[in-house]
């Protein structure tokens, strides 16, 4: 039996952390998970942990394999693999095809926004649609630290990869192509294997990428599966996708705006804010 894991942020990967730690302690069933962290941070401490824990757990069960027959019978330990999905390679690479542009003259991801990913060409109209659905704030914050608390900025850059998250290989910056196992593997066991996957989402639902993410990555794998099994009189395995929505647990230190503007103030993470983008949030789901 294989189970599919979607970590989304920071949040899903410290639920991943409590994860391996239960794997190492024998209270999870042998069998196969595969771990999905998708962030649009990639220096997030979380993130960093988490794969730095992973890094033990997997010496742990390499280390558990080449004991006697008689040992094992006392810890069974679960194969758990770990995928990185990252925003940020996936929003250059995109954007770069797109305007016909190296990636390697991009300096960092800083130097995009949203406006840039959606108006890279000034269109008056499409403009309009911008500053009625984003503050001059939100389209122009840069996208190299992830969402900051504003979901809504999120949601516009996940679609903006949304078929690049379900493809079986990806870019990255350097140009090398990667495999996506998490997405190979789970094609394989329903197309191939026609056998039943459930596919997990840890997120959080009031902050950055959790929130942002969590209805659309369930969006995007369904419509994924309709159209890789158009007919449902062929045989495939059903899709059932679950979840953890996990509400506000901290508080952040108030913010003094000394040496920042005004449009960066807007953007800073604000955990006044969180109970009422949890309430839509979940009003949303709830829908």
């Amino acid at each position: 039996m294989k189970h599919y894991i979607i970590a989304a942020g920071g949040t899903g990967a410290m639920c991943v952390r409590s994860l391996i730690y239960l794997a190492a302690a024998g209270c999870l069933p042998e069998s196969t998970y595969y771990i999905l962290l998708v962030d649009m941070d990639r220096e997030s401490d979380a993130t960093n942990k988490c794969k730095k824990l992973m890094e033990g757990y997997n010496n742990f069960y390499e280390l558990m394999n080449n004991v006697s027959n008689e040992d094992k019978k006392h810890l069974r330990l679960p194969e758990l693999v770990l995928v990185e999905w990252n925003f940020a390679d996936a929003v250059l690479c995109k954007y770069a095809s797109i305007n016909g542009v190296d990636v390697f003259k991009i300096p960092q991801l800083s130097s995009l926004t949203l406006k840039h990913l959606y108006n890279s060409h000034g269109d008056a109209g499409l403009q309009r649609v911008l500053d009625t659905l984003y503050t001059p704030a939100e389209q122009n914050m840069k996208l190299d630290e992830g969402f900051r608390g504003h979901p809504n900025v999120g949601c516009a850059v996940f679609n903006y990869v949304a078929d690049e998250f379900v493809a079986d290989r990806f870019p990255t910056r350097t140009g090398e192509i990667c495999d996506n196992r998490f997405m190979q593997k789970l094609k394989e066991q329903l197309f191939d294997n026609l056998s039943d996957a459930r596919v997990y989402v840890f997120g959080s639902v009031f902050g950055g990428t959790g929130a942002s993410i969590f209805p659309n990555v369930i969006n995007r794998l369904h419509s994924w599966y309709d159209e890789l099994h158009p007919n449902p009189k062929e045989p495939a395995g059903k899709l059932q996708i679950g979840g953890s929505l996990l509400l506000p647990y901290f508080s952040l230190p108030t913010y003094c705006g000394d040496g920042i503007d005004k449009d960066a103030a807007d953007i800073v993470p604000n955990d006044l804010k969180f109970e009422n983008q949890t309430r839509m949030a979940l009003e949303f789901y709830g829908s």
